[in-house]
């Protein structure tokens, strides 16, 4: 594989995963004012861009309802204060989240609505923050891909960014580290669907670009220590509904040896709240989608949000 060519591979890879095609006529939210997607740019001297200062959440949507509004405002919140940006200047944007998702697409198609914030322009006498809200479309080819048959994860030379450098719960669009494990992973001819999990310096799994993980051990599920990894939502959501059914929930290390030997391994994320592995490096999970505890907690989801996420999205990948 050429450079270009590996750099090309890498580039779709993302915008693969996140099947996001340039909507010139879309609209977004750029400093409290609706814009063409096209005009919402960050100027070169905004300190997101000098610095890639960028607080960032991920929202989406099932039947056209933003799941976990509260939850990722008070993550945004929390990363902006690490950022220095005063929660003063987020008060119009869940208002702008909601707004931006009604706009954009008819309730009836589920996405992504993608809200940044940066500490502002670095050549402004009084610094003001930069909002920016937009929508995107989800996955769906993949998701059913996961859903069915599960999703590849490898891992990868690229390390997790140490809690010394900044804690693993703030939430940012600084993701050189996942951007260089898409490459690796490139490279090595993996697909766009599969993932990378990045470790810490001791060879400790902690999570993917996109979910946080969690073994399966017999009837108990491990996850990363808490203090490792990023506060998922969907981790949260997932982590109740399973003890809600009487489901263990273990923090602990999770070395890659304990993790080639497990029963299983489940993703929860955003894009798709939960979803087995197929297999981790050249370990193939046996019967991923069918093993009990993912079964169990499926139902105590699609029992939780009100209706089958799961089949709907099987029935929207066959339109």
């Amino acid at each position: 594989m050429t450079h270009a060519h590996g750099c090309y591979a890498t580039f779709s890879a993302v915008l693969d995963f996140l099947d996001v095609h340039f909507m010139r006529d879309s609209i977004a939210c750029l400093n409290g004012q609706w814009v063409k997607q096209s005009q919402a740019c960050l100027t070169p001297t905004d300190i997101g861009i000098l610095y890639g200062a960028v607080a960032v959440e991920r929202l989406r949507t099932y039947r056209g309802q933003i799941l976990d509004l509260s939850a990722h405002i008070e993550r945004l919140t929390n990363t902006c204060r690490f950022l220095g940006v005063s929660a003063d200047w987020l008060t119009d944007i869940s208002d702008q989240i909601q707004e931006c998702s009604k706009r954009v697409y008819p309730s009836e198609q589920d996405h992504f609505v993608v809200a940044l914030v940066t500490p502002g322009d670095s050549h402004q006498d009084r610094v003001n923050p930069t909002t920016l809200v937009h929508a995107a479309p989800l996955p769906i080819a993949n998701l059913c891909q996961w859903y069915h048959h599960g999703q590849r994860v490898f891992t990868v030379t690229n390390q997790a960014i140490p809690a010394q450098c900044w804690s693993p719960q703030i939430k940012c669009r600084s993701r050189l580290n996942y951007y260089l494990a898409s490459r690796e992973l490139a490279a090595r001819g993996m697909t766009p669907a599969d993932t990378a999990v990045l470790r810490d310096s001791s060879g400790n799994l902690l999570e993917t670009g996109h979910a946080n993980l969690l073994l399966i051990e017999r009837d108990r599920l491990v996850s990363p220590p808490l203090e490792n990894i990023l506060h998922g939502t969907s981790l949260a959501r997932v982590v109740k509904a399973a003890q809600g059914i009487g489901i263990e929930v273990r923090w602990e290390d999770v070395s890659l040896a304990r993790s080639l030997s497990a029963t299983g391994m489940l993703l929860t994320g955003t894009a798709g709240l939960l979803w087995p592995a197929s297999q981790l490096d050249a370990r193939p999970y046996a019967n991923c989608t069918n093993q009990f505890v993912y079964h169990e907690l499926r139902a105590r989801l699609i029992e939780d949000l009100g209706f089958d996420f799961y089949s709907e999205t099987t029935t929207r990948a066959q339109k």
